[in-house]
């Protein structure tokens, strides 16, 4: 059946909500290098191409706008959207977490770097690992599988039904709790590099105390860290990509 003009046109505007505040925190979308103006315009494209998809969600929404229950549905759809953006933003943050773990232990934290997708300073790794991730979002299509993730969400949550807070609360303490242990894996060999260089050192300090080891070795720590990226970059830096990919999979959201 297809939904009279007026549904259509509320329909847009409610979907909007949707689409729009995750693809505010989306990773690779939401980008602030790209202009809002950009941004805005795929949000609104997005949802013209995905209306005519998600009409059934759509169907019968004059009644309900009429009653005065329509920006309440419009805030319950932001708050859904922004949820699925936050959770998908947290396994980009991984690789930028990791990454601060690493120029910490490695003595490159004071570096400081151009941030890609922020406008924080990061560290040069900061800066590497978060636009290998970026790269990688759109060479894998996961920016497609966020999408249809997205639109799945209707059959989760219809147009009008309220998320439970402690839903939301659990869901999003599992997610930065799971993306943090993943961030814990790719910086865990730079932890057990840096954990034995430094009492091996500590070791030779005691040998030679006139002698500044922790300074002299700075070079040849970080020389030996950059050189253990280079070899376990490519394992490392897909942890964070498949486990966002698996949780597009089987989220229920």
């Amino acid at each position: 059946m297809t939904p009279d003009l007026p549904d259509l046109v509320l329909g847009y505007f409610i979907i909007f909500a949707r689409l729009g505040a995750a693809l505010v925190l989306l990773p690779g979308l939401a980008n602030p290098r790209f202009p809002a103006f950009s941004r805005i315009l795929f949000a609104l494209v997005t949802t013209m191409v995905l209306t005519p998809y998600l009409k059934e969600s759509i169907n019968g929404l004059g009644p309900i706008a009429a009653s005065g229950r329509f920006w309440k549905i419009v805030a319950t759809e932001s708050v859904i959207g922004l949820a699925f953006g936050f959770w998908c933003y947290c396994f980009l943050h991984a690789s930028r977490f990791a990454a601060s773990i690493i120029a910490t232990v490695t003595g490159l934290a004071g570096v400081p770097g151009q941030p890609i997708d922020e406008h924080d300073p990061t560290s040069h790794l900061g800066t590497l690992l978060s636009l290998v991730a970026t790269a990688l979002v759109f060479a894998t299509d996961l920016h497609l599988l966020a999408l249809r993730a997205l639109t799945q969400s209707y059959e989760a949550f219809p147009v009008g039904e309220v998320p439970g807070g402690t839903w939301l609360g659990q869901n999003t303490i599992s997610i930065i709790s799971g993306t943090s242990t993943l961030a814990l894996q790719v910086a865990s060999p730079f932890i057990v590099v840096a954990v034995v260089l430094n009492l091996a050192l500590g070791f030779c300090s005691k040998f030679t105390p006139q002698l500044q080891v922790y300074f002299a070795s700075l070079g040849l720590t970080v020389l030996l860290s950059l050189a253990i990226l280079a070899l376990i970059a490519p394992g490392i830096l897909s942890i964070p990509i498949n486990a966002y990919a698996g949780w597009l999979e089987n989220s229920s959201l």
